[in-house]
């Protein structure tokens, strides 16, 4: 199961990790099965705009294209936001990845 409780922002986007690698491995392996980087980047480029650096997911948009995520690939928006927060951190300046 994919809880909020076990990826909990903290200060930064990056999901919060206490220690419990089972829930954290699982959360990572589901959201690579259930969300593939090439169907979810299509998807999320419908909110990105265009920066001098590549295309960038706007910051007023990244709760609807997370829940845009959940919805299209009809999965719990706990493992959209996991692969929102993987994909497209804010730290990175929400550049699109292209790994």
């Amino acid at each position: 199961m994919c809880r909020n409780s076990d990826i909990s922002p903290v200060a930064s986007a990056a999901p919060k990790y206490d220690g419990k690698w089972w829930e954290w491995q699982a959360n990572r392996a589901i959201g690579g099965l259930l969300l593939p980087r090439p169907l979810v980047r299509r998807l999320v480029s419908l909110f990105t705009e265009q920066t001098r650096f590549g295309p960038a997911l706007k910051e007023s948009l990244r709760t609807t294209a997370e829940q845009e995520v959940a919805k299209t690939f009809d999965v719990n928006p706990a493992v959209a936001r996991i692969r929102r927060q993987e994909m497209f951190p804010k730290e990175e300046n929400t550049i699109l990845q292209s790994h």
